[in-house]
C-alpha cells in the first residue's frame, strides 16, 4: 500500500516545505516507501535576500512581518538561490507558491519561483494584490472578515491551493483510470442531488456531467426536483499559462427558488477528458457558511453526517503511474 500525501506550510514552514521535498527527492522515492510526496505548497515562504530588496524597503511593517523580524540574510537554509541550487539534482514534486504583493518577503519569494522554473522544476506562482495585502494577510481573522478585498484574496488563495490539488493532480490521475490508493478515502462517486453518499459526511466526488443534446457546452445540471444554476466560472492555468482546467460554480434551485446548497465542478482541459456527451468531474458540495442557523439545508446536511454509510470507491487503485505521466499531457485547446 502506497500513500501520496501534499505537504503545506506558511513562512518559515514553506522554507521547509522546500528543503523536505529536495531531501526526499534526493533519497528517491524507495527511502520513503510507502510514501510519495505529490506535490508542495509554499504560503508566503520566509526566504531571504542577502541584500535589501524594495519589497523591504517599499512595504510597511504588520503585526506578522517587521524589519527585526527579516534575519538570517547569509543563512543557506533561507537563501533561495541557494535552496534551488541544492535541489537541481532531486525529483521534486510540482510546488505551488503563494505570494501577497505589500509582502516584505515578496522579492525573495519570486525569485525562488523564477530560479525553480529555470532549474526546470515545476512550479506555479499566484500573487494575491491590494492594499494591505502582505505578509500571511489570512491569519488576520479581523481583516478578513470586515474588508472585502482582504476576504476575496483569501478566498482566491483557498480556490488556488485547492485547484492545485484537484485539477492538476486527482482529476487526470481519475479519468486515466489510475487514482492513488488515498483518493477513495476521500473521493466518492455520486450523482448531482445534494448530500452525496459519502463516508462521514463527505461532499467531494467524482462523477460525469452531461451535455444537452444539441449542445456542445451547456451541460445537464437537473438533480431530483430540483436544478443546479451556474453562477460563475474561473479558468486554471499552468506554469506556462496554459489553460489546463476550469472551476464552476453552482447554487441549488429547488421549487422555484435557490437553496443554502452550492457546488464547485472542478473540470480538466484534455482531450481524453470528454467521452461522447459525458465529462468527468469532480465536484465540491458543500452549504452557504452564510446560511442561517434554521436553514434547510443545515438541518438536511447534519442528519446526513449522523447517518454515516459506507463509502462509494471510484475504481481500483493504481500507483504505477507517475503524476508527471498525466498532469504533464498536452490540454485540449481552450
Amino acid at each position: 500500500m502506497h500513500w501520496s500525501i501534499s505537504i503545506r506550510a506558511w513562512i518559515a514552514g514553506g522554507v521547509l516545505v522546500h528543503n523536505v521535498a529536495a531531501r526526499a527527492g534526493e533519497a528517491g522515492a524507495e527511502a520513503l516507501d510507502p510514501i510519495r510526496l505529490a506535490g508542495g505548497v509554499q504560503l508566503h515562504p520566509g526566504f531571504i535576500l542577502p541584500e535589501k530588496s524594495p519589497s523591504e524597503l517599499e512595504n510597511p511593517p504588520t503585526p506578522f512581518m517587521t524589519h527585526a523580524r527579516v534575519a538570517g540574510r547569509h543563512q543557506p537554509y533561507t537563501s533561495p538561490a541557494a535552496a534551488v541550487t541544492a535541489a537541481e539534482g532531486a525529483q521534486l514534486p510540482p510546488m505551488l507558491v503563494m505570494v501577497a504583493e505589500e509582502d516584505m518577503l515578496r522579492d525573495a519569494q519570486t525569485e525562488y519561483g523564477e530560479a525553480m522554473a529555470r532549474a526546470g522544476k515545476a512550479v506555479e506562482k499566484v500573487v494575491s494584490r491590494g492594499r494591505g495585502i502582505g505578509h500571511v494577510f489570512y491569519l488576520n481573522w479581523f481583516a478578513v472578515e470586515s474588508d472585502p478585498v482582504a476576504a476575496a484574496r483569501a478566498r482566491e488563495l483557498v480556490d488556488a491551493v485547492k485547484n492545485f490539488d484537484l485539477i492538476t493532480f486527482y482529476l487526470p490521475r481519475l479519468i486515466a483510470g489510475k487514482p492513488t490508493k488515498d483518493t477513495e478515502k476521500f473521493i466518492c462517486r455520486a450523482d448531482f442531488a445534494p448530500v452525496p453518499r459519502c463516508e462521514k459526511g463527505g461532499r467531494l466526488f467524482f462523477t460525469s456531467c452531461k451535455r444537452h443534446k444539441g449542445s456542445s457546452t451547456r451541460k445537464e445540471r437537473t438533480a431530483g426536483d430540483g436544478t443546479w444554476v451556474r453562477q460563475n466560472s474561473k479558468g486554471v492555468k499552468n506554469k506556462a499559462g496554459v489553460k489546463v482546467g476550469e472551476t464552476q460554480n453552482f447554487r441549488f434551485k429547488k421549487d422555484g427558488s435557490y437553496t443554502d446548497w452550492l457546488m464547485e465542478e472542478h473540470h480538466c482541459c484534455r482531450q481524453q477528458a470528454v467521452a461522447g456527451d459525458e465529462e468527468p468531474v469532480i465536484c465540491r458540495m458543500y452549504v452557504s457558511p452564510r446560511a442561517p442557523p434554521d436553514s434547510a439545508a443545515r438541518q438536511e446536511s447534519a442528519a446526513f453526517v449522523q447517518q454515516q454509510p459506507a463509502p462509494q470507491v471510484s475504481e481500483p487503485p493504481c500507483d504505477k503511474r507517475k503524476r508527471d505521466d498525466v498532469a504533464e499531457e498536452a490540454p485540449a485547446a481552450a
